[in-house]
């Protein structure tokens, strides 16, 4: 899955955030900074109102989605966003939107 012309990874984390995540991951799509080369992590934190699922109609080449449904902190999800987005591409930078 790692595209080694990849100079941007986004990392969106999300817990119940239904009625914007689709803004959020279309306005991450429309940026032009590295062209094809921005890499989106999408985290849903369990949620329950249709986030996950709103996340996975934007599979995409660059784009990955991952449910984490173990009971943890928000202060840890950074923390778990940045694990995800390490098993999806080799890491150097890192961009977190919440």
């Amino acid at each position: 899955m790692a595209n080694e012309n990849v100079c941007v990874v986004a990392i969106v984390l999300s817990h119940n955030n239904v009625s914007d995540i689709e803004r959020t991951i279309l306005s991450l799509q429309k940026q032009t900074l590295c062209g094809d080369n921005l890499y989106t992590v999408a985290v849903d934190f369990g949620s329950v109102d249709g986030t996950y699922e709103k996340l996975l109609s934007f599979q995409r080449r660059n784009f990955g989605v991952y449910q984490h449904t173990e009971s943890v902190g928000q202060e840890q999800y950074p923390l778990i966003g940045w694990q995800y987005a390490r098993m999806s591409i080799q890491v150097y930078a890192i961009i977190i939107f919440f």
